[in-house]
């Protein structure tokens, strides 16, 4: 994963100005049999709103800051169903009888796709259903246009893989994709 030194407060301004919650929430449906992993989590923003209705919750990032964040959150708001783990996707990944993944504006950082998403469909349980937020490839606010992924490319990309595309939703400057596999 690229390696960035994110101002998650800027951050928690962008995603409260373009990506409303509802979208996101009704995307992945969380349910109380629910274990989600929830991969470039940053400070756990979307990992404490699906542990609201989820039974188990991976919040998976490769920053100490992001993760000690994560931590905080659990032990202040005592979030029981919420993990925080610190882990270079590429390199480790520990959660497994999981049946949903979120990629909130991370998969096109992610330099091991093709690999991780074999992992994922390897230590996952029962159906598995991946949801990605990822920004638009426009030029406006975000990463670079050149590393971001259109929604062709994506949808392209995750059939390759053997998944077939569920839903999108199209927000203003980002687009949510959800994706399943048996």
């Amino acid at each position: 994963m690229h390696d960035h030194d994110f101002d998650y407060e800027r951050i928690a301004e962008l995603r409260n100005r373009y990506v409303p919650d509802d979208a996101v929430l009704s995307s992945v449906n969380p349910s109380k049999n629910d274990i989600i992993v929830d991969i470039g989590s940053g400070e756990g923003h979307y990992s404490e709103l699906f542990a609201r209705n989820a039974k188990q919750i991976f919040s998976v990032d490769h920053s100490k800051k992001a993760i000690d964040l994560v931590k905080n959150k659990i032990v202040k708001k005592s979030i029981s169903n919420l993990t925080a783990c610190m882990e270079n996707v590429c390199s480790e990944f520990s959660p497994k009888g999981f049946n949903k993944v979120f990629f909130g504006t991370s998969f096109h950082d992610i330099p091991c796709r093709d690999n991780l998403i074999k992992t994922l469909i390897g230590r996952s349980s029962g159906k598995l259903r991946i949801t990605f937020l990822e920004f638009k490839k426009a030029d406006t606010v975000g990463p670079p246009v050149e590393i971001r992924i259109s929604e062709e490319e994506l949808e392209e990309y995750m059939k390759k893989m053997g998944f077939i595309k569920e839903n999108s939703k199209d927000l203003e400057i980002h687009y949510i994709h959800s994706y399943s596999k048996s």
